[in-house]
């Protein structure tokens, strides 16, 4: 089979990100040579060159695009709102979602924590996946820019400093449309100067920037933090102290994520990369504990993950299975936001075991937030009383075949979303 990301690489030439490649052995052959050297050296200098164009044309598009939003009152003291971007996480492998491992001992005995217990993405890949979270971008959307500008355009028109802190890089076939949406934040860094397949930073790096924003004297902040979370190889994603279930892929050279063999490593690494996002979410939680300010955490991956077992080959992401679609979702609120918002908490938990998507992520923060604007539909929102169930529409990456993910069998082996 084809691993995931590599897939992704072979359709991302095409206008349509979402296209399969009509000869994949040939591409690979592509993607083989463009990794190479000294002969891949030109063309990975091309694609960079044609990802910052695309990129920076798409900017400029509509930077003269406005939400017209603005606070329903005015709140006295600091607000500090931080939305943490999860990478490649899967629900059925936190302890909070019923493992059977201790994947988070951490946020296991948070206090003022909702976790949203039934949450998917509608694409399983992050340049499809991430947009979404943080605009009006719908899932049946199968471009990869969208026109409107991103959430933190939102909050800066209400009076918020926007920050968009990242562990990923900046430029590349997957990233250039996420830092698209990165460029409507006021203040946008990048933390990591190695692409997903080799190590680099960890995403404790972001908690320092993240600091740095919250010293800058701003009263009002929005901070999106974008981490590296659980991607593939598993062992780069975390330092050796939370190499906790071994053996693991930690010192293993060259690993190749589709060898039945490194199946109980594979799922090791992954485990323990979990055990560290856990810990980086609640340094996230404790730094904006120790402000005293009326703060919040919204933590959300972009999508799941495939591991490879003895009744499924698949691997990584970019399928349309049932792993891919169900993520983790976590939110943190501070006392004196619940002093100052509790109808917001209350409406929050009261939708929190209801069958949501990341689509909900958008509309929910701007009433998470206080906020209005021309247009804000609040049956998305999750802090409303009017919140509506819609269908969960799921693509799968390498098939044009859309799915109601409520409505759709699932395949034998790998829990393929299959529709009707």
């Amino acid at each position: 089979m084809i691993p995931a990301k590599r897939a992704l690489a072979n359709a991302s030439a095409s206008s349509n990100p979402a296209a399969a490649a009509d000869d994949p052995s040939t591409l690979i052959d592509a993607y083989a040579l463009e990794r190479s050297f000294p002969l891949g050296v030109p063309m990975r200098i091309l694609h960079w060159y044609g990802d910052r164009t695309a990129m920076l044309r798409q900017v400029e598009s509509h930077r003269s695009f406005r939400f017209g939003a603005h606070p329903e009152r005015d709140l006295p003291g600091r607000q500090i709102f931080v939305l943490v971007l999860g990478e490649a996480s899967r629900a059925d492998h936190w302890q909070m979602y019923g493992y059977g491992r201790a994947t988070n001992p951490k946020l296991e005995t948070a206090t003022n924590l909702v976790r949203l217990s039934d949450i998917v993405t509608p694409w399983s890949a992050s340049r499809m996946s991430v947009p979404i979270i943080v605009s009006r971008k719908k899932g049946t959307d199968p471009d990869g820019y969208f026109p409107e500008r991103a959430i933190m355009r939102a909050f800066s028109e209400a009076g918020f400093a926007t920050y968009w802190i990242s562990n990923q890089i900046a430029f590349g076939g997957y990233d250039s449309p996420i830092s698209v949406v990165a460029r409507d934040a006021d203040h946008v860094s990048f933390h990591n100067v190695a692409d997903y397949t080799n190590p680099g930073s960890y995403d404790e790096v972001l908690i320092p920037p993240l600091k740095a924003a919250i010293d800058s004297g701003a009263q009002k902040l929005f901070v999106v933090l974008h981490t590296l979370g659980s991607h593939e190889n598993y062992a780069y994603r975390y330092p050796d102290q939370f190499d906790v279930f071994k053996p693991s892929l930690k010192g293993v050279a060259h690993v190749d994520n589709n060898q039945p063999s490194l199946a109980e490593n594979i799922q090791n690494s992954y485990d323990n990369s979990v055990i560290y996002t856990d810990d980086v979410i609640a340094k996230v939680i404790e730094v904006l504990r120790s402000t005293g300010a009326v703060s919040t955490m919204w933590y959300v991956s972009d999508h799941g993950e495939d591991l490879i077992n003895k009744s499924c080959s698949l691997t990584g992401h970019g399928s349309g299975t049932d792993n891919n679609f169900r993520i983790p979702s976590v939110f943190w609120y501070s006392d004196s936001y619940a002093d100052a918002f509790a109808a917001n908490i209350e409406q929050l938990k009261e939708h929190a075991k209801e069958r949501a998507t990341t689509e909900n992520v958008f509309e929910s923060m701007i009433d998470m937030a206080g906020l209005d604007f021309p247009g804000h539909d609040r049956t998305w929102s999750l802090f409303s009383a009017s919140w509506q169930q819609h269908p969960r529409i799921v693509t799968p990456l390498f098939g044009q075949v859309r799915a109601d993910f409520d409505h759709s069998g699932r395949s034998a082996n790998c829990q393929m979303v299959t529709p009707p």
